[in-house]
Formats: C-alpha cells, structure tokens, sequence
C-alpha cells in the first residue's frame, strides 16, 4: 500500500476547505455548503467525523461519516443483532460501549459515497480510509458502522466494503432522471403518449387556475415560509409530530454556505406563495432536496408534479445538468414522468466478535436476502 497517503479525520469542514472538498466531488449532498449547513444546525445535533484522504497536503478522499445522535440508522437501517437498539443503550450504561452507530453517509439525502479524486489510485485510497474508519470504531468503542445507503452502481465502493466484511442489505430504491434533451418537447417526446397527455394536463390545469411558476436563488427572505410550508407535508406524512426539522434557521444556514447552487421554484396564485421545490445542483447534477405546499389552497396536486419534475427539468436542461436526482417512494408517479430506479443497499459491521457472530446467525434467519 503506498504511504505516501496521509489520512486525517476532521470534526468540520472548515479544516478541510470549501475547494478542496467541492474539487472532488459530483454531488451537491457532498459538498462543502451542505456539510457546512448541517453542522449548523444545533436542533440535529450532528456530530460529524470527516476521514481525509491526502496526498503531498492535497485532498484526493473523503469520507463524510456522523455519529448517529438522531436515529438515523434505526429509521432505515437493518436490526442485526436481537434488541440492538436496547443492548447498545446498555453497553454505553455499563461502560463498554457508545450507543451511537458511525453512520456514513449525506444526511437527510439518502446516499453514501466516498469522495475520490480522479488523480489517485482510488482502490488504494478507498483501503486506507476504511482501515481508518476501523481503527477509530474500534478505539473510540463503537460498536457499529454503516455505509447506510449505497447505489448498485458504485461498485468500488460495493466491493471493498464487502472485503471489510461489512454484511450486505438491500434497501429501497431511489430515482433519478438522465438529462438527455436539448429542450422540453423532447423531454415529453421521449415518454409514453398517456404520460405526454398527463403532464400536458397538469401544466394546463395551473395556468387556468391562476398558478404562476418561477424560481428564486436567494433563501433568507424565504425562510419563515419555506419552513412552514414544509411542516405542512412533515405533518402531513409524519402523524404525532408538529414541525419540520427544517426549522427558518436552517434555510438561513444554506443561503449562506451554499446560497450559489441552491434554486428554489416556487409556486404562486393571486400573489400568495403556495408551495416550493428546493434543488440543489453542483457540476452536473442536480439533487431534489424538499418541497411544501399550503394545504388551504385546492390546485396543490397538479402544482406538485409542476415543482417536483417539469419547471426543474425545464431548468435542468437550459442550464445543462446532466442528472436529477429523486428520493425514495411514489415510485409509480416518478417512472411515468422519465425516471429510473437505483437500487440502494445497506453495508453494517459490527466490532465485537461475540456480537459479529451473533448476528450472523440471526440476520440469516431473519433477513434471507442479507448477504453476509
């Protein structure tokens, strides 16, 4: 293994520097801004590890990793071991163990990537940070860690977790749009003649209801509205809780660190805002952040497919971005409208060897379709 590679771990990317992370990366949720938002937030209570990579003081790796102090890994990620959430509380009670998973990934952006530079031997550099990552879990007490959610098609990534003897979890699949056309016609050519009709029809919908489209670049005046307005669809999808954990300070936050890849496509009638898309882009692709609607108004059905696909695809195009990414969920709606799936799977591994072996057998009884 070459040793001319220097591996750091950060506690915020301020000691890593906005170009050198935004160099390597393709990914507006692996950028400098949005990491930087998150650390802001002290409602999340993020408590971030960066593992860099360098090479001569150069950054050619990245691997964003967080303690997990909200849940994350409990509200998606597999249970390997009987009672795990339970045991771990117990083993950070006793003293054996912290509680919290290392989790790498981007949060609430539902991908993990290892940022590599096109410049190194990315097998060699990807072997070094996990080696890393390894040796902080083990002398810090960690009990678990997880690459959370990482797409079919990263197959370094895939293959090497696989040989840190990571277990394997299929997840969900998320989408996304491959930006091929040269204007929006040809968008609409390329689907089905019923889906042509649909989006047809939801465009004309809104514009004989008054709805007016267009997008914005600055979030601060926004920020009181874009968080109520998403609270309105956390509530609505999340029963017993109140708000968004966007709270306004969080759209400050970005404005702020990332105000230059940030568009927000908003949603008018009779001069009242109505709802709002949040899209993130940096080189060439662009990623679906969040929308919110106000429920009061009638046209928010057609006005969500306006926001979430057309007036962004519209936008995408004329400013040539090459990939739109989409969440998980209403699967049926987002292949009808161009986009294709991407299986994600989950990557654990467990630090204690009774544990390791236990879980071993249990996912094997209780999950058939884990590999490990």
């Amino acid at each position: 293994m070459p040793n001319r590679y220097d591996i750091q771990v950060f506690t915020t990317v301020d000691d890593i520097g906005k170009d050198s992370i935004d160099a390597i990366s393709g990914d507006s949720a692996f950028t400098y801004g949005w990491f930087k938002t998150i650390e802001h937030q002290t409602n999340l209570n993020f408590t971030p590890k960066y593992f860099a990579a360098y090479e001569s003081d150069k950054l050619i790796g990245l691997a964003p990793c967080f303690l997990d102090t909200i849940g994350n890994y409990f509200s998606f990620g597999p249970h390997v071991i009987p009672f795990m959430s339970e045991l771990m509380r117990l083993g950070e009670r006793v003293g054996i163990w912290q509680k919290r998973i290392l989790v790498c990934y981007s949060p609430f952006c539902y991908r993990s990537k290892i940022l590599l530079s096109e410049t190194c031997s990315k097998k060699d550099v990807l072997h070094l940070l996990l080696e890393k990552i390894d040796y902080i879990c083990k002398k810090e007490r960690i009990l678990f860690s997880s690459f959370l959610f990482v797409s079919e098609f990263d197959k370094l990534l895939s293959n090497e977790v696989w040989t840190f003897h990571y277990k394997k979890f299929p997840w969900k699949y998320t989408y996304y749009i491959d930006v091929n056309w040269s204007n929006f016609e040809e968008y609409l050519t390329s689907l089905t003649r019923w889906s042509r009709k649909t989006i047809r029809r939801d465009i004309k919908k809104c514009r004989e209801n008054g709805v007016i489209f267009n997008y914005e670049a600055e979030l601060g005046e926004l920020s009181e509205k874009l968080s109520f307005l998403h609270s309105n669809l956390f509530r609505k999808h999340n029963k017993g809780h109140l708000n968004s954990p966007y709270q306004p300070s969080f759209f400050k936050s970005l404005n702020e660190f990332a105000g230059d890849s940030v568009k927000v496509f908003i949603a008018q009638k009779k001069g009242k805002v109505m709802g709002f898309s949040l899209r993130m882009g940096h080189k060439n692709v662009l990623d679906s952040i969040m929308v919110g609607f106000d429920y009061d108004f009638q046209e928010t059905d057609c006005a969500y497919f306006n926001l979430a696909f057309y007036e962004p695809i519209k936008w995408a195009i004329k400013k040539g971005f090459k990939k739109i990414y989409y969440r998980f969920t209403a699967e049926e709606g987002k292949i009808r409208r161009g986009c294709k799936r991407e299986q994600i799977f989950t990557y654990v591994k467990c630090y204690n060897r009774f544990l390791d072996a236990l879980a071993d057998v249990y996912v094997k009884r209780k999950y058939k379709n884990c590999l490990c």
